[in-house]
């Protein structure tokens, strides 16, 4: 990821743009010699704070998480996509694959893909869908989403009041929405960037990590394992401490005040 500096045309010509890159190098430690490789297979698309680390066992590199930003309504709204999937590389020829993920037997099956992408990010924008993995900078626009996820009625009107929003976010604040929550999986982590991961034997120990919530960024301290056998499968080894949870949460739902005001105004 980088930023490069407007082009000077338009209202805004002169603010920075970011660019997340894909492109994979190569540094020669014999020469010092970097060398550009060309992606081969199902490699990982665009992102930032991805971390990796070698699976020695099988001669292969193991990449996990990292974020992308897409920008919905023509711009109007940034919504952080913040990755959970994970990828691996062989190191003798570059091909690049999908982890995939396998439930246990009572779950049944093979982990479900998780939903993500630009049109996942256009239906978390639209309040259809509610993804952990997606961060909506505006905190007035990720309240009307919220609100009109999962509430109708009394607390829609009393959000406009309370917010004086108006064109697109009222809007969405009056639409349809379905309240639909993402489609669930095996366990995995949650999306996240720079966390800390190692390989020990075929198990890689993922620690910690960011995400944002809202405009604030977040250090998360969760542990987690996946096994790198013929089965990967995710395995939750420490939750997050109650005060990172409460800070990742802390936005998910209304507060006992306010729903106690709400029945106060009835």
């Amino acid at each position: 990821y980088c930023k490069h500096a407007g082009d000077g045309d338009g209202d805004d010509g002169d603010v920075e743009k970011g660019v997340t890159h894909s492109d994979l190098w190569r540094l020669d430690l014999a020469t010092w010699a970097w060398e550009r490789l060309k992606k081969q297979g199902l490699a990982p698309g665009p992102r930032a704070g991805a971390v990796s680390a070698v699976h020695t066992a099988k001669k292969r590199a193991v990449l996990f998480g990292g974020v992308v930003d897409h920008e919905v309504r023509k711009g109007e709204v940034i919504i952080s996509e913040f990755f959970s999937d994970a990828y691996a590389m062989s190191l003798d020829g570059g091909r690049w694959y999908p982890v995939t993920l396998y439930a246990d037997k009572n779950d049944g099956g093979s982990a479900a893909a998780t939903a993500g992408g630009k049109e996942e990010a256009e239906r978390v924008a639209r309040g259809e869908v509610v993804n952990e993995n997606f961060n909506v900078r505006s905190e007035v626009t990720r309240a009307a989403i919220k609100i009109q996820a999962h509430y109708r009625g009394y607390v829609v009107r009393k959000a406009f009041k309370l917010y004086r929003v108006g064109g697109q976010v009222s809007e969405l604040l009056y639409s349809p929405g379905s309240g639909e929550a993402a489609p669930k999986t095996a366990p995995r982590p949650r999306g996240r960037m720079n966390a800390a991961t190692a390989v020990r034997g075929n198990m890689l120990y993922l620690y910690g990590g960011a995400v944002e919530i809202g405009d604030t960024e977040v250090a998360l301290d969760d542990v987690w394992t996946l096994e790198l056998s013929a089965r990967p499968k995710w395995s939750k080894v420490a939750e997050l401490s109650a005060e990172v949870a409460a800070s990742v949460a802390g936005d998910a739902a209304l507060s006992s005040d306010d729903e106690e005001a709400e029945e106060n105004e009835r």
